[in-house]
């Protein structure tokens, strides 16, 4: 939505888009392998990506969900391990960056709106 419906956000910069959402999957995942606790260790990636977030000047609002997601995901994002940041979190989140420049690119009104 940010990338979309306000690209001049400052929370909607190239690098807040990459760089939180996978720097946010690395510590989800890194908790979820350190705290048998879900709940818990939701918390605590979360909290820990928004301050990793904010100190690298990537702050990026959907990257606690991701944290959350690298948690809570399952047995098959615990099988991906930290890969799961590269794929789907990183590759993804260039994918849709792209999407959202050419959107912007074509449809100047609707970045205007923002």
């Amino acid at each position: 939505m940010l990338l979309f419906a306000a690209p001049h956000s400052p929370l909607a910069r190239p690098w807040c888009c990459i760089g939180g959402n996978t720097i946010s999957a690395l510590v989800g995942v890194t908790v979820a392998g350190m705290i048998a606790d879900p709940i818990v260790a939701a918390a605590i990636a979360c909290g820990i990506a928004i301050g990793v977030m904010m100190a690298l000047g990537c702050l990026h609002p959907p990257g606690g969900a991701v944290a959350l997601t690298a948690v809570l995901g399952g047995p098959s994002i615990q099988a991906a391990g930290y890969g799961f940041a590269i794929w789907p979190i990183a590759v993804s989140s260039l994918l849709l960056l792209g999407a959202a420049l050419a959107f912007n690119h074509l449809m100047p009104r609707a970045a205007k709106l923002a």
